[in-house]
């Protein structure tokens, strides 16, 4: 065997250890929404995929695209919602599959947080009712067995008294202490995947720091994979391998977390990093990007960025940017993305009509203004 087939075949076997290591691969996700007598598009071709234990964020301004992206991989959109493209799960297709084969993902191998818990805990209900509803849902837990682990779950996530908090009704918690018993009904079908959807956005500094750290110690205790929604870059910076960049509907740029901090490529992805204070060194004014994200059922021709965007040229609104990749966990949606290499997957050069998207989470102040 010569030097050409020992590459060959190394290539081969690392391409069927990480199709191995595979959780999620979502392909040309689109998103449709009826308006009148047209549909109107919210989601533009996402392609995103997740390994097993691996944490991704996915960032960007309030109307990005970020939480429909998985509510729509995970069936969760209303009905009008037209959805195409491909969300394979361990090999499954998720999309348009059976309610049967859905319920056996949802809550027991993905499970899913929200950035408002009083919101989404059940107001008439006490805690403990809702933890141990699910763990009988999902693990057929019941009686002391399915308390028990209630009142383990809730020692988990660091909530003192747990016991005597399984009678609290959510009023009775604070805003912290709601959000954890969240992440304990999401741990109880012991997920591959959690989904948390700005998280800590309604909690105040200290303890969003808390549930950060909570929920790196739970995934480095599982091994369970998550995904970080958030319009925050400073939440997402020390808690995800790789980190994917989404304005308008599109995903603009995606690497590893530390490429996308120390050499951002997407003029975005600048503009994100120069609004935020820094830490260290002398204090520098901060750089406001321009305006607004634009309506999604009135982008602009061309580029969605490109009116924001301080490096624009004349092709930026003709056309939609090329996607350019360096390697295979490497890409940016631009024509003029920081380094040379050649272009690939071109994306076609009229944007389709979209609908608003109502992701969740609010606007960085900085960047809107």
């Amino acid at each position: 065997m010569d030097r050409a087939d020992i590459r060959d075949q190394h290539a081969q076997d690392q391409h069927i250890q990480h199709q191995q290591e595979r959780l999620v691969e979502i392909r040309n996700l689109t998103i449709d929404f009826a308006q009148g007598n047209r549909l109107i598009r919210a989601l533009h071709g996402v392609d995103l995929s997740l390994d097993r234990g691996e944490a991704v964020g996915l960032v960007g301004e309030s109307g990005s695209g970020k939480s429909i992206t998985w509510l729509a991989a995970l069936g969760l959109l209303p009905g009008k919602a037209k959805i195409g493209g491909s969300v394979m799960f361990e090999g499954r297709q998720l999309l348009q599959a059976p309610h049967k084969l859905l319920d056996t993902v949802r809550g027991r191998r993905v499970a899913m947080i929200f950035q408002d818990p009083s919101s989404s805990l059940n107001p008439v209900l006490k805690i403990g009712k809702q933890i141990t509803e699910a763990l009988s849902l999902h693990r057929g837990l019941k009686g002391a067995a399915a308390e028990a682990e209630a009142k383990r779950l809730l020692d988990r996530v660091g909530i003192a008294n747990a016991a005597r908090r399984l009678s609290d009704y959510p009023h009775e918690l604070s805003g912290g202490m709601n959000q954890r018993a969240m992440i304990a009904m999401a741990l109880a079908g012991e997920p591959d995947l959690l989904i948390a959807d700005e998280p800590t956005t309604a909690l105040d500094a200290t303890v969003q720091a808390q549930i950060l750290a909570l929920l790196q110690d739970i995934r480095r205790d599982s091994h369970m994979a998550m995904v970080l929604i958030s319009h925050d870059l400073g939440v997402v910076a020390e808690n995800v391998d790789r980190v994917c960049v989404m304005y308008a509907g599109r995903l603009v740029e995606e690497a590893s977390s530390d490429r996308v901090f120390d050499r951002p490529r997407h003029p975005y992805t600048r503009g994100l990093l120069a609004a935020l204070p820094a830490l260290e060194g002398a204090r520098r004014r901060l750089v406001a990007i321009p305006g607004t994200v634009p309506e999604p059922w009135n982008l602009p021709r061309g580029c969605a960025f490109a009116p924001r965007c301080g490096e624009a040229e004349e092709s930026c609104h003709r056309g939609q940017p090329p996607q350019v990749s360096v390697d295979r966990d490497e890409r940016v949606l631009c024509f003029h993305a920081r380094y040379h290499v050649d272009p690939v997957h071109p994306v076609p050069a009229e944007p389709a009509p979209v609908a608003h998207v109502a992701a969740s989470g609010h606007a960085v102040a900085v960047i809107a203004q």
